[in-house]
């Protein structure tokens, strides 16, 4: 645990997540700063912490309890600059931290209590997970799926490295036909179930 004022990544100071009821007092868990930057390098923009630690003093303030990570200096409420809470929960998720809650469209509550719990706040509702559900990738699509898809050619020899751009045009949909080809699938230029199989996707 971090107790006391300075930098402790190469983009987050102790000083972010000192509790807010004027006490003055920090405790927050190194891992969880680790992971903060991770998400931040991810983003290449800034995160602004709105709650770090919570004294007990603070914890009955906001009507929580006992029980709240923050109070264990295992958690943050952060907004990611440029970025919706919902974009940095699908990332978060990847990153490997155990509780992930929207507080609102631009603030996100993260933990490391060691139990998973995936929730919107707002409503109470739980997920089992942030990631969307796989597509079917066609042409006109874009997204960090198709950058996959273009990456698995480029791995098997049927597309340009330096093309890979997440964009399902003309070139992503004449190669993947040249793959499904080859390989004996339905050459229609849909990145389906079969196709993503046999890509290792």
């Amino acid at each position: 645990m971090i107790e006391k004022s300075g930098a402790i990544t190469e983009n987050f100071l102790a000083e972010e997540f000192r509790c807010k009821c004027g006490c003055g007092v920090i405790l927050i868990s190194e891992e969880l700063v680790q992971k903060l930057q991770q998400l931040r390098d991810h983003f290449g923009t800034s995160i602004t912490v709105s709650s770090g630690y919570r004294c007990p003093i603070q914890t009955k303030n906001v009507g929580s309890d006992s029980s709240s990570p923050h109070l264990l200096g295992v958690a943050a409420d952060i907004r990611v600059t440029g970025h919706t809470s919902k974009e940095v929960a699908v990332v978060a998720e990847k990153i490997g931290f155990d509780g992930i809650a929207y507080i609102n469209d631009n603030y996100l509550h993260l933990d490391l209590k060691g139990r998973r719990w995936y929730a919107d706040e707002r409503t109470g509702k739980t997920f089992k997970s942030f990631q969307p559900a796989a597509r079917t990738l066609k042409q006109g699509m874009t997204g960090d799926d198709v950058r996959a898809l273009q990456q698995a050619l480029a791995d098997k020899g049927y597309f340009y490295a330096d093309k890979v751009d997440g964009k399902f045009g003309n070139i992503t949909f004449g190669l993947l036909r040249a793959f499904q080809m080859d390989n004996n699938l339905t050459v229609d230029g849909i990145c389906g179930p079969a196709t993503k199989k046999t890509l290792g996707i």
